[in-house]
């Protein structure tokens, strides 16, 4: 499951890049039009669903590595 998220996260991100490419952009250069209220999430552009992708990619990797540890410790305490 983890490893869907983090694709999911990996493949934004690069989607995202890849748009900008296609029209004609350099690679994550913010191609959306940001919004007329300061400080609003939709202000942001193409920030808002980088961080989104990343936050996506963070939040698995984290995830992988506490079942890891969880699987380590449960394997240590059950004699090896």
């Amino acid at each position: 499951m983890t490893d869907a998220v983090e694709a999911v996260g990996a493949g934004g991100f690069a989607a995202v890049g890849v748009a900008a490419v296609g029209l004609g952009l350099a690679y994550l250069t913010n191609f959306l039009d940001k919004g007329q209220f300061y400080g609003s999430v939709s202000s942001s552009g193409t920030i808002a669903l980088i961080s989104f992708f990343v936050g996506l990619e963070v939040a698995a990797a984290f995830i992988m590595i506490i079942a890891e540890l969880l699987e380590q410790t449960l394997f240590i305490r059950g004699g090896g």
